[in-house]
């Protein structure tokens, strides 16, 4: 994404250049820093391909999520019927 071009004398970003896979799951997850975001956001208006890319890495993103949220709960009740099943639990005095 780092190509720039040069237009009318002025030194524009390569709308054309694309993201890479790091950029976009960075972009994904908020944490691309500023001026890459800028850049990035201006070629996702003008790229179909990186914008399906995006996509998908956010679909994986949000399932790997659900998935890390479903295991913690899972965690908790196992730990819960852990402790009702014959196990003495006592306050900490």
């Amino acid at each position: 994404m780092e190509q720039l071009v040069v237009e009318q004398g002025a030194i524009l970003p390569d709308l054309n250049a694309h993201g890479t896979e790091e950029q976009l799951e960075l972009y994904a997850l908020g944490r691309l820093p500023g001026s890459g975001q800028v850049r990035l956001e201006e070629h996702l208006l003008v790229c179909a391909a990186c914008r399906d890319k995006l996509n998908e890495i956010g679909d994986f993103a949000l399932a790997m999520r659900a998935a890390g949220k479903q295991l913690m709960a899972d965690s908790r009740r196992a730990s819960a019927a852990r402790g009702k099943r014959g196990r003495a639990i006592f306050p900490v005095v």
